[in-house]
């Protein structure tokens, strides 16, 4: 790479504003959303029109910029009780509501990918039994010992066995340098295992798989869509600075969305400068936004699959819908869920805050996903069972276990075989392909936050 291409890969930044435009949708158990049927505007496009927006009393709202305020209350709005206010948020439509702050706090860690803890995903499996399928590099579970496929027996004393998840979860969080004690069963240990972990700051990792498949295909899973997303989806792009690739897989199964600045980061290296990624529609001037490419493309000209389900909602559906409509991916899997709905989100002074539909998406080609989700190109669809396995695979399990050295039938990998990823990887490999060198392409953005 030319010495002034690698200072624009450092230097280059992203500088959107667009008053605190959020995509959230948590699909909380594994459960659908249920899709929200509203209203129609004059607007159309090839006869699937996007909804329009319940009227909200936003006089009851300062103009904010991008970040959190810490004070949107109105004098009018503060005379209101909490319970009238909350009426009137959540007559918008089903995805406003108005947090507490424990809850307010939850909704932050998803977006702002930080909080205190130790370090660790849990998933509940099959038996019941609390088991950590990924532990975040340089944690404190990481400089513990705690590995993958551990299972979680007691927390500080206390025996968590059959206590929800979310309990367990809520036991291990706490005051960033206070110490806790955790006790874990491992396979081939017959003894159970103690630990004394001291809680800190832990960054969530929204990129949190990136490898090169046998067959040259680069994998990249992103898992949501916060703050740091851009910059780690740009950190797994330039894999392709060092190597050639047959093809590119961008997994956003299970994706259930978040901040739409970061889909558009991811959006942009796949696009040539000033090309359209997104258009926003709402009831206010400034809910009316496009946005285009601010970079020169870095992806070369290789083909793209990115994997969906019925659980890729809100900003997945954003990157996956423009990248469709723009025919620069194919998607493999299911239809995705069906959240084109756009949340503005403030903070209130009691350390609460609430999020309110302000707008919907509209792709490059005029047209709305909201309430109908995106159909794949290349169907293959999962059963349940399958789709949770997915969820749950532990961060070490082989994607492709029947392509592995490893004997499946020894390790049970068998049951764990991914279907959309075998079908997406038989696509890539056949289809037509004219690669170009990374440095025949623009810089890469880099999306310092």
């Amino acid at each position: 790479m030319k010495p002034d291409a690698q200072r624009n890969l450092i230097r280059s930044s992203r500088a959107r504003t667009f008053s605190a435009l959020v995509l959230l949708s948590i699909i909380a158990g594994m459960v659908f959303l249920h899709h929200w049927a509203g209203e129609l505007v004059q607007y159309k496009s090839e006869g699937k029109p996007p909804p329009t927006i319940r009227r909200f009393p936003f006089s009851l709202i300062r103009d904010t910029s991008d970040r959190l305020s810490n004070d949107p209350w109105t004098d009018r709005a503060k005379n209101l009780t909490p319970s009238d206010f909350a009426a009137s948020v959540e007559a918008v439509d089903q995805h406003s509501t108005v947090y507490t702050p424990d809850e307010f706090r939850d909704f932050y860690i998803d977006t702002a990918q930080e909080y205190v803890g130790i370090g660790v995903t849990l998933t509940l499996d099959t038996g019941a039994s609390i088991v950590v399928i990924r532990v975040f590099d340089h944690s404190p579970a990481d400089r513990a010992g705690m590995k993958v496929g551990d299972r979680i027996i007691m927390v500080g004393g206390e025996d968590v066995a059959g206590l929800p998840l979310e309990t367990v979860v809520g036991k291990i969080r706490g005051t960033a340098g206070s110490k806790l004690e955790i006790v874990i069963s491992r396979n081939g240990v017959e003894a159970p295992i103690a630990f004394s972990v001291t809680r800190a700051s832990v960054e969530i990792p929204t990129v949190d798989r990136i490898e090169v498949l046998p067959q040259g295909i680069l994998y990249i899973r992103i898992t949501q869509f916060g703050k740091n997303t851009g910059r780690e989806f740009a950190s797994a792009l330039r894999t392709l600075e060092h190597r050639s690739a047959q093809g590119i897989m961008l997994d956003l199964r299970n994706n259930t969305g978040g901040v739409l600045h970061a889909a558009l980061d991811v959006l942009d290296p796949f696009f040539e400068r000033g090309e359209r990624l997104l258009s926003t529609r709402g009831e206010r001037d400034q809910d009316n936004r496009s946005f285009q490419s601010i970079q020169p493309r870095y992806v070369p000209d290789i083909p793209v699959v990115v994997l969906v389900n019925g659980y890729s909602a809100s900003a997945a559906e954003v990157v996956a819908g423009s990248l469709k409509v723009t025919g620069k991916a194919t998607l493999v899997g299911e239809k995705t869920h069906g959240k084109g709905s756009i949340q503005s989100v403030y903070a209130s002074e009691d350390g609460g805050g609430f999020k309110v539909t302000t707008g919907y998406c509209i792709l490059p080609d005029e047209s709305s996903f909201h309430g109908l989700g995106i159909d794949p190109d290349i169907e293959v669809s999962h059963t349940r069972e399958e789709t949770l396995t997915v969820f749950r695979k532990r961060a070490d399990e082989p994607l492709l276990p029947f392509m592995s050295n490893d004997s499946a039938a020894d390790s049970g990998q068998d049951s764990v075989r991914d279907r959309q990823i075998e079908q997406a990887v038989a696509f890539l490999l056949t289809a037509p392909t004219r690669e170009i060198l990374p440095s025949e392409s623009g810089p890469l953005p880099s999306q310092d936050q």
